[in-house]
């Protein structure tokens, strides 16, 4: 299956982004990409928030492992696309810069099942 996904930023109204990748990727996978596209530093620290219909981030996909004990998280590295998106219009958020607290607006626009 392939996830298209429109990425906006509430920075820059011009600034549209379209990702088409396989759901069976990681969400570090999604965030390489990004990354690559925007010219950003690959070192930068980022992570994934899936968000409510009222745009509440409820769930945190982080790149780095914070070393937390017997809550659930979520490793970019480890997490695959599919594990936890599951119906289109499904909104994220990812923060690339948590110091000046930047982020991009995600949207899944579309899921192809290759059919």
């Amino acid at each position: 299956m392939v996830y298209t996904f429109k990425i906006t930023s509430q920075e820059s109204k011009n600034f549209v982004l379209e990702v088409k990748i396989d759901g069976h990727q990681s969400f570090f996978d999604l965030h390489s990409v990004i990354q690559m596209n925007c010219g950003f530093e690959p070192y930068q620290v980022a992570s994934f928030f899936l968000t409510d219909g009222k745009g509440f981030k409820t769930m945190e996909i982080s790149l780095m492992d914070a070393g937390f004990n017997g809550g659930a998280y979520y490793l970019m590295q480890k997490t695959k696309l599919a594990d936890l998106i599951k119906i289109k219009d499904q909104k994220l958020s990812y923060t690339f810069d948590f110091l000046d607290d930047r982020s991009f607006c995600i949207e899944l626009t579309d899921i192809d099942m290759g059919t």
